[in-house]
């Protein structure tokens, strides 16, 4: 191949088209972005698992506390509008962990890895377990965690698919 031939084909008509294809490439990124701006977005709701779904509606403040309110006495400890006021007492604030009631009654059980009550796990056809080291769960969690990490969730002892047992309560 001669000198002569070399400079012809870089010069011809690979340039011409190296060009035409940028601007294609530019032409496909606009047309491109004018088409992401039509997509209509539908939102699909993939938690629910029977044809009726219970709408939870959290923008409203409409929660019912329990009625047990008992009269507590309650400081402002700072205050925006005057730092050398006197401290101000409030009798109908109720301090949430001076009122036994919104605490977690003691005895009850839950599975601390999804968090269902025993109520729950036994609706839905789990059996409340409990581990050689004593931790309780429902059955679906700890067969999970078993077959993941072969340790308790609570406490990381080693464990094996036999040394936990339901409880029958």
């Amino acid at each position: 191949m001669s000198e002569a031939q070399r400079k012809r084909r870089t010069t011809g008509s690979p340039l011409v088209a190296r060009s035409s294809t940028k601007t294609s490439r530019r032409v496909s990124a606009r047309r491109a972005a004018n088409d992401t701006s039509i997509i209509v977005r539908e939102v699909v709701d993939l938690t629910c698992e029977g044809s009726e779904c219970a709408v939870v509606d959290l923008t409203s403040n409409d929660s019912v506390l329990r009625s047990t309110v008992t009269t507590a006495e309650s400081y402002v400890v700072s205050s925006d509008e005057d730092d050398n006021a006197a401290p101000v007492l409030k009798t109908s604030v109720v301090s949430l962990h001076d009122n036994s009631v919104f605490r977690p009654t003691p005895g009850t059980i839950s599975c601390p890895v999804c968090l269902d009550s025993y109520c729950e796990i036994v609706d839905s056809g789990r059996l409340v377990v409990s581990t050689k080291c004593g931790h309780v769960f429902c059955s679906q969690c700890l067969r999970d965690a078993l077959t993941s990490s072969h340790t308790c969730p609570t406490c990381r002892k080693r464990l094996t698919h036999r040394q936990y047992h339901p409880l029958y309560i």
